[in-house]
């Protein structure tokens, strides 16, 4: 019998499980985004724009992460724009503007654990 199939029976790889979380919250996004369809992009700039705050205060310890975010964000604000109608079609060059101008730019806010830890404690 194989080890790695008897320690892995019934879970998914690790590869495969956090893509499933961060569609899960991105699931959200895009349903909410569905949801307020009819209003004008000033106001879901400024909705999107304390939504992605909110996920950078509190997730704001690694840069990487925090810009995949911010542009999985903008890829389902631009697919929701898309689909408001065809007179004007909306283009990421379209978009880019109103990128800068309601979604944050990110920033670490938090240190690192191991220097939170070392400043608390010290040795």
């Amino acid at each position: 019998m194989n080890q790695k199939s008897s320690t892995n029976v019934g879970r998914e790889s690790d590869d495969r499980v956090v893509p499933a979380k961060c569609s899960n919250k991105d699931g959200g996004l895009s349903e909410e985004l569905r949801r307020r369809w009819h209003q004008t992009v000033e106001e879901l700039g400024q909705w999107l724009r304390s939504v992605v705050q909110g996920y950078f205060n509190y997730h704001a310890v690694n840069l990487t992460s925090l810009k995949s975010f911010r542009l999985e964000v903008s890829k389902r604000w631009l697919r929701a724009l898309r689909r408001r109608g065809q007179k004007h079609p909306m283009t990421w060059a379209r978009l880019g503007p109103l990128i800068e101008r309601w979604l944050p730019i990110p920033k670490i806010l938090h240190p690192y654990p191991n220097l939170r830890f070392d400043a608390k404690y010290l040795r």
